[in-house]
């Protein structure tokens, strides 16, 4: 149970990332303003950060670690 709460909290912020950044962009569009390929770029940096690979090791730590304890 823990490992599927551990994915599903994973997926929801995920997607709510990914969410805000579509939301950000369509208001910039909609209000007209001009989207440079600049921040198109730190915006698609933003989801890919430099904190990702770390992110990810400490995930797969804890799930090895829970897997340890359940057996």
């Amino acid at each position: 149970m823990s490992i599927t709460l551990i994915f599903s909290l994973l997926f929801y912020f995920r997607f709510k990332t990914r969410q805000e950044i579509q939301q950000t962009v369509s208001s910039a569009l909609e209000s007209a303003q001009h989207l440079t390929p600049e921040v198109l770029e730190q915006l698609a940096d933003s989801l890919n950060s430099k904190f990702d690979d770390l992110h990810r090791s400490v995930i797969s730590i804890a799930i090895a670690i829970g897997f340890a304890v359940l057996f």
